[in-house]
């Protein structure tokens, strides 16, 4: 790039404009598909083999040639160029196609300006705080950037100084980011609601549940929601977490049924179990999670939330933000059942698991009460080898014969699966339920992790006098048949898996300590900043007094800023420009000879004053020559000796003590 073409800055400053906008695309590239990948890394490539060997600029074909290469790529890669992904994606690569024409400064700014809007994006697939905090240092380096670019004879000597000045200019944006964040009108729907994108749904629990379904999460530690308990949290064998209810089956395979919603569901007079509040993360299904049976609809949600016939909570849209809501879990009582709620709690399949048809009806015969039904399953688990196990032996198509009878290896839905078809079977109504079981308690910020790994199935029967009823058969088996100990302890304790018997204990425990207290100051961010909802914002808005409507928030959004405003101004307006020390000696010097005769302008060097001076004032020629030498070596000379000040100022009096 010559000089002739206007360049956006030195070499320097074109290398720190790929810099910035490096850092401002790297997040991207983590996500976006290979193809999309390596084209953007060949533009990089191909702009830093321009800068070194001087390669010319390609010409508006091959330009729009690689336009049209990016937006097909994209076509290709997403069938689509709407949504997140696919949307996110096109401008990566279009930013990134502006290094191909760089060659003024109005180029490189555009640069800047478009690299702020995709920096933002990052935020539309993760809000966490480490996110935030590679945000601040990529507007930290996208504003030097853009000072650089305002000073084209940059030197590496001047870049700490910009990055100085950067710095200063985002703390005095802060508080105009505190007032933004907290008078802006918030939406109901958020900012990255945008079009779903295909395949996007979060590993979870499925609303359907086939015996060997749950395997894929057993090692997940992705956090599922996180719980703030009123008080102290119930024991851990009490935290069973429902989210969805399976009453049909064909054999193997089991899914809800829709039953009506209720409006009224529990007894007033019933006694509260627990008060709690649940952050739950994006999992892209309407689905939400709660303690056994709530007492209440959920409290501070945006969208309404429906409470169905079998305690099942469910949103009008999927989830694609965190959301953070309080319940209180509790005895709901005993109502009685809804004719097609007793059918489904009823229904099997017809020649589908013969033998676990024939053992319950068995028990059905003997004359066996609900309560004695179930106590006769358990015993047969415990005194049976039936085993917990990670990795069972495939099933065919009599799934629940082949595990009862034949190989007696599985985990909970294998369990909770068989339980319920033997009580059906019994005549007995009973039903599958999949949630999560447990959790981990963080003693930093004194609230209960749950994760992917805590998803569980569990059964529940109907009972006479005592309405629904949890049993887990998968507690039952002994813990020396728990093929895996940590498979066992989640109904036992709240505490960490006890750590391995090895000399890296220090490690572990060190590792362990670390994850639990970034995973509370994440919690916090979530809680302050992530999820500082409409809601919330009225709540705040309520107790400093003020309207929450758009009208008094725009007015009070605007009277505040205006403050903010007019403060920065006034203090900018009295820090007063140091003024030049030599300057205010050359002043001096000249209201001195003035008062001699000597006339002088503004305008006019030290040399030819001083020339004048001597020529009216013979008898200081001296001193003053001296003067003028001073003036010229300090102005002019960058090597002049720190001392020649002090020698000016001494030479003045001098002179204006002279005769």
């Amino acid at each position: 790039m010559g000089s002739s073409r206007d360049e956006a800055t030195t070499r320097l400053g074109r290398m720190g404009l790929l810099l910035s906008l490096l850092v401002v695309v790297s997040p991207h590239l983590l996500r976006l598909e290979w193809p999309l990948v390596l084209f953007v890394v060949a533009v990089f490539l191909w702009r830093l083999v321009v800068e070194f060997r001087g390669w010319p600029q390609p010409g508006r074909l091959i330009r729009l040639g690689l336009t049209a290469v990016a937006f097909a790529l994209v076509i290709t890669t997403y069938h689509t160029a709407f949504g997140r992904q696919p949307g996110v994606a096109l401008l990566t690569l279009m930013l990134t196609l502006k290094l191909v024409e760089l060659r003024a400064v109005r180029d490189g700014m555009l640069v800047i300006f478009i690299g702020f809007f995709l920096m933002i994006t990052n935020f539309l697939f993760d809000q966490a705080i480490y996110v935030g905090g590679y945000l601040l240092v990529a507007v930290l380096v996208l504003i030097t950037e853009l000072i650089v670019l305002n000073h084209p004879q940059v030197t590496r000597q001047d870049l700490r100084q910009h990055l100085r000045f950067a710095g200063v200019m985002v703390v005095q944006a802060l508080p105009l980011m505190l007032l933004l964040f907290i008078l802006f009108p918030r939406i109901s729907a958020p900012l990255w609601s945008l079009p779903r994108d295909e395949g996007a749904a979060k590993t979870g629990v499925s609303d359907r549940l086939s015996m060997g379904d749950i395997t894929h999460l057993a090692d997940s530690n992705e956090v599922a929601f996180r719980v703030d308990f009123e008080g102290e949290p119930p024991p851990a064998g009490e935290l069973y977490w429902r989210v969805f209810v399976m009453s049909y089956s064909d054999g193997r395979n089991w899914r809800p049924l829709s039953l009506p919603h209720l409006e009224r569901w529990h007894n007033p007079a019933s006694e509260e179990r627990a008060d709690y509040t649940i952050t739950l993360e994006p999992h892209q299904q309407q689905w939400l999670v709660a303690l056994e049976m709530p007492l209440l609809l959920p409290q501070g949600l945006e969208q309404k939330v429906a409470m169905s016939a079998d305690y099942q909570l469910q949103l009008q849209q999927p989830l694609k933000k965190r959301l953070r809501y309080r319940l209180i879990a509790g005895d709901v009582g005993v109502r009685e059942l809804l004719p097609q709620e007793l059918q489904a709690a009823l229904q099997l399949p017809a020649a589908v698991n013969p033998r676990t048809r024939e053992l319950g009806e068995g028990w059905a015969e003997a004359g066996l009460s609900g309560e004695a039904l179930v106590r006769h399953a358990l015993q047969l688990l415990v005194e049976e080898a039936f085993y917990y196990s990670r990795t069972p032996p495939p099933l065919g198509a009599n799934a629940v014969d082949q595990f009862l009878f034949e190989s007696r290896r599985g985990f909970c839905e294998h369990y909770a699966a068989a339980f319920v078809t033997v009580m059906r079977a019994a005549g007995l109504p009973a039903r599958v339920v999949t949630g999560y079981q447990g959790g981990e308690l963080n003693p930093v910020g004194e609230y209960l992790i749950v994760r992917q790994a805590d998803a569980h199935a569990w059964a529940e029967v109907w009972l006479e006098g005592r309405g629904w009823t949890r049993v887990d058969p998968t507690a039952a088996i002994p813990p020396e048949r728990v093929e895996n100990p940590g498979d066992g302890s989640r109904f036992d304790s709240l505490a960490a898996d006890p750590l391995p018997a090895s000399g890296v204990v220090w490690l572990v425990r060190g590792w362990r300590q670390l994850s639990l207290n970034w995973d509370a100051l994440n919690h916090q961010w979530n809680y302050w900043v992530v999820g500082f909802s409409r809601e919330r914002q009225q709540q705040l808005l309520s107790r400093l007094g003020l309207d929450s409507g758009w009208q008094d928030l725009g007015i009070a959004l605007a009277l505040m800023v205006a403050v903010v405003m007019l403060s920065l101004t006034f203090i900018l307006l009295r820090r007063r420009v140091r003024p030049d020390p030599l300057q205010q000696l050359f002043q001096r010097y000249r209201r001195w000879l003035q008062k001699k005769g000597v006339e002088s302008s503004a305008s006019e060097t030290a040399e030819v004053i001083g020339r004048r001076a001597m020529a009216q004032l013979p008898r200081r020629r001296a001193v003053l020559q001296e003067i003028t030498h001073l003036f010229y070596r300090l102005r002019y000379d960058p090597d002049a000796p720190s001392d020649l000040l002090p020698r000016l100022r001494q030479s003045l009096r001098q002179l204006a003590r002279s005769r």
